[in-house]
């Protein structure tokens, strides 16, 4: 189960940098917010198949 947490953090790391990297744009910021909420669907995924 450490690696579910591993991948999620590789995965918030990821999108920190695709933000960073493209913050600048419009088009770029609807993206992440899409990115970001699949990250939502995953982590809640997550969450129900592996509870605390």
């Amino acid at each position: 189960m450490k690696l579910l947490k591993k991948v999620s953090a590789c995965l918030l790391l990821s999108l920190l940098v695709v933000t960073s990297m493209f913050s600048t744009t419009n088009r770029a910021i609807k993206h992440t917010q899409k990115i970001i909420h699949m990250m939502g669907k995953v982590l809640t995924i997550t969450a129900v198949i592996n509870p605390q």
